[in-house]
C-alpha cells in the first residue's frame, strides 16, 4: 500500500471527530506542505552555498509553515521566520543551523499574533516508554492540538535529529503515524510504523538527546 492508501485503510482505526478529521486533513494536505528543499528556503539576501546552509536544517521552521498553514495564518519565508526569532541563519558562520524547540514555537506565536490569531505552543518531553510516548502524541492529537514530533529521523534509522508534523496516530495495534514529513517533497503523502517510531526513540535516548513534542492551541 502507498503512505496515502495506508492512512485511508487505518481511518477505520479512527472514530468521531477524529477520523472526520483525518479525512480532511487528507484532502487539504498538499496546500499546507512545505518542503524544506524547496521554494520556501529561497531568499535574495543568501547566496546558494548560504542557502544550502539553512535548507539542510529547515525541518523546524517548515514544520513551523507548516502548522501555520493548518490554521490559517500567514508567514514569510523560512529565512525571514529565522530571522524573526534570532535562529542561525546562512549568511552567519555557524557549526550548525538547525533551531531550537523555542524558537520553532515563537515563530508560530509572533505570526499568529500579527494575524490577530493568537496561537501558543509548548513542549512536551516524551515518556522514555515508546508506547507511552506514542499514547501522549495521540492524546494531544485527539484534544484538537497541532502536533510537531521532534526525534531521530525516521526515515534513516533514527539517526540525526529531525522535525515533523503529526497529523494522526491510529490505535493500537496497528499504530501507524500519518506525517508531513519538509524533507520530502510529497511529504503530505508519508506514514511511520511503530517500529521505525520506536528505533528513533531508542537512538535519541542513547545520545542524551530529546524527545519531545511541541504542541499548539488556539
Amino acid at each position: 500500500l502507498s503512505p496515502v492508501q495506508t492512512d485511508r485503510v487505518n481511518l477505520n482505526a479512527l472514530a468521531g471527530r477524529a477520523r472526520a478529521n483525518v479525512e480532511l486533513m487528507l484532502e487539504n494536505r498538499s496546500e499546507s506542505h512545505v518542503h524544506q528543499y524547496g521554494q520556501a528556503s529561497e531568499s535574495r539576501e543568501l547566496s546558494s552555498s548560504q542557502t544550502r546552509h539553512e535548507r539542510q536544517a529547515n525541518c523546524g521552521p517548515s514544520s513551523a509553515a507548516i502548522v501555520m498553514n493548518r490554521l490559517g495564518i500567514p508567514h514569510p519565508g523560512l529565512h525571514d521566520m529565522r530571522k524573526q526569532v534570532g535562529a542561525p541563519l546562512g549568511n552567519q558562520r555557524r557549526p550548525a543551523y538547525a533551531i531550537s524547540s523555542q524558537e520553532l514555537i515563537n515563530m508560530v506565536e509572533v505570526n499568529s499574533r500579527a494575524a490577530k490569531k493568537p496561537v501558543s505552543g509548548r513542549v512536551i518531553n516524551l515518556s522514555a516508554n515508546s508506547g507511552q510516548a506514542y499514547e501522549q502524541i495521540r492524546t494531544a492529537l485527539d484534544a484538537g492540538k497541532q502536533v510537531v514530533l521532534r526525534t531521530g529521523n525516521m526515515e534513516s534509522n533514527g539517526r540525526g535529529g529531525h522535525y515533523v508534523v503529526v497529523v494522526a496516530a491510529t490505535q493500537p495495534p496497528a499504530r501507524i503515524l500519518s506525517l508531513m514529513d519538509p524533507q520530502k517533497e510529497n511529504g503530505f503523502e508519508h506514514a511511520e510504523n511503530f517500529g521505525d517510531f520506536q528505533t528513533a526513540l531508542r537512538d535519541r535516548q542513547r545520545r542524551g538527546m530529546p524527545n519531545e513534542i511541541l504542541v499548539f492551541s488556539k
